[in-house]
């Protein structure tokens, strides 16, 4: 090493990003986008609740509101804004309890060493992963970052309103107004060209997840999109260049390094970077899938970036050979980058943690450069209000009872009619010919013995020609009681005799005439669903 005197330094990053808020190759097939928003319409009402408070992790919170934050992107760009709309009015409520220290464990400012952290982080090492002595606190503010910039690119006042706090937020991590109160960059080491996770420890500096470090540049860049502020979105764009450098230098184990040797850099990955040396390993777990997919998570447009395929082709192979079971969504994701058209197919076999979903899964899969080329499909989903005299629309019913996926789906054209069914029978009544909602109502005939009753009496109560539409979540009391079998019956009913335990059971019919359709599938052989394609003559 030798040693280099001057009055100041100039960075070049050679190669910055240019991908902000979609996956570049966009989608192909017509007909996996249908199959995308299919899935994603039934994420419209999703709500992750507010953040607990006390002794939480804003960390696992924040990937909670992060992968909402990613549909509502994905649903705007398929052209639904209606149901990108819905969600992020969610996340701007939970968003704004967060930003204006409506919750019990809120942010507070920590003079010493001059960060922002939450309240209770102070008290105990072991509460968020040892926020309090500043441990991660870029990979906490990613998430959060970036579903701030989700709202504000719609809504670009808002995020201008709460710029104040928002910006006192991204100081602890990226300090674009360069004052005494906050370091410049906390995590960021320009000199070795990447980031360290951890806090005020002796010994050894290191940090785990290099692809949660790109999460935080990338959350900042587009929060400065979206409001307009270049300053902000530069600073987050050269920090972003640097930490994928890094990353692919020093945690990408590609057979040509000349960092690490073999047997180590067979393992195509580090799984730990130390200032003194590397580990094939997590702090959490040995297991090959945690050690690669924490290197990859989040999966989003910068990924694309992050993970060339040139590296994947390498790395893939040995997760696969030396994998045990766990995390196969993000396996799934991983796979998709050389071989998409396998992952498709798994995706739609494997159950999805905290931090993702199928329709996002699906989406990445499908905007994979590895598809090959093609003409982009530019099929959009707008809501298109009815207000003739006829209305086109396909009408379904999704039930699935508990051993087959515990749901109930009520669609107008994906749409989704009734925002939380529950256990029993789910009723929901329909205008004609506008198939707007009229009505919904649950009546839970397991768990109360009144609800048999109640049901009788409500369909009793529709005019006749109503257009009733019936799903059962869960399960419903069996053998079917007389006066459920009768209110069925009035919808032209022939299968409510033989609804068993836990049985899938979907309907749509007018209250006096023939059912459109009854469907039903015994437990443990699938959801069952009905629907009707209503026509104009």
């Amino acid at each position: 090493m030798i040693g280099v005197v001057g009055n100041s330094w100039t960075l070049v990053e050679p190669n910055l990003p240019t991908i902000d808020w979609t996956c570049p190759s966009g989608i192909i097939d017509c007909n996996k986008k249908d199959i995308i928003f299919q899935n994603l319409a039934e994420w419209e009402f999703y709500d992750p609740g507010p953040f607990s408070g006390r002794n939480s992790s804003i960390y696992w919170y924040d990937k909670g509101i992060w992968k909402l934050a990613r549909l509502a992107e994905v649903a705007e760009e398929f052209g639904a804004p209606d149901i990108a709309q819905t969600m992020r009015n969610t996340l701007k409520g939970y968003l704004e309890e967060l930003l204006l220290a409506k919750v019990p464990n809120p942010w507070v400012y920590e003079p010493v060493w001059g960060g922002v952290l939450p309240q209770d982080s102070l008290l105990s090492f072991w509460i968020d992963y040892g926020s309090g002595w500043y441990n991660d606190h870029h990979f906490h503010l990613g998430y959060m970052l970036y579903c701030i910039a989700v709202v504000s690119k719609a809504d670009p006042q808002w995020g201008i309103n709460l710029k104040p706090r928002i910006v006192d937020l991204l100081r602890d991590i990226v300090n674009p107004v360069m004052d005494k109160y906050f370091p410049a960059t906390r995590h960021m080491d320009l000199f070795v060209s990447h980031s360290w996770a951890g806090g005020l420890f002796s010994g050894s500096r290191n940090q785990e997840s290099s692809s949660e470090a790109v999460n935080a540049y990338y959350g900042t860049y587009v929060y400065g999109l979206s409001i307009g502020d270049t300053h902000i979105a530069d600073v987050g764009r050269v920090l972003l260049a640097t930490e994928i450098r890094g990353a692919q230098k020093y945690w990408h184990m590609k057979s040509s390094t000349t960092i690490y040797q073999s047997p180590f850099k067979d393992n195509t990955v580090v799984g730990i970077l130390w200032e003194d040396g590397a580990n094939y390993g997590t702090f959490f777990s040995g297991d090959p899938q945690d050690i690669h997919l924490i290197q990859m998570i989040p999966f989003s447009p910068i990924s694309e970036t992050l993970l060339s395929q040139d590296w994947v082709e390498q790395q893939f192979p040995v997760l696969e050979r030396t994998r045990t079971k766990g995390w196969e969504d993000l396996v799934t994701a991983n796979q998709a980058i050389i071989d998409p058209t396998n992952a498709w197919t798994n995706a739609f076999t494997v159950s999805f943690g905290a931090g993702t979903t199928l329709p996002h899964t699906l989406y990445w899969i499908a905007t994979r450069p590895s598809n090959g080329p093609g003409q982009r499909c530019t099929k959009t989903y707008p809501l298109i209000p009815c207000t003739g005299t006829c209305c086109p629309d396909l009408v379904s019913v999704s039930s699935a009872g508990l051993s087959d996926g515990n749901y109930a789906y009520f669609k107008k054209d994906y749409r989704i009619l009734f925002q939380n069914p529950s256990r029993g029978f789910n009723v929901a009544v329909l205008s004609v010919p506008l198939h707007n909602v009229l009505k919904t109502t649950t009546f839970d005939t397991y768990g109360d013995p009144d609800a048999s009753k109640a049901m009788l009496t409500y369909i009793q109560s529709l005019s006749t020609g109503s257009l009733v539409l019936i799903g059962v979540q869960d399960s419903v009391a069996t053998p079917v009681s007389n006066e459920v079998l009768s209110a069925l019956t009035m919808l032209g009913a022939k299968l409510g005799g033989k609804i068993a335990f836990r049985d899938s059971y979907a309907l749509i019919g007018y209250k006096g005439q023939n059912v459109l359709q009854e469907v039903l599938k015994p437990s443990g052989q699938g959801p069952a669903v009905a629907s009707n394609q209503f026509n104009c003559l």
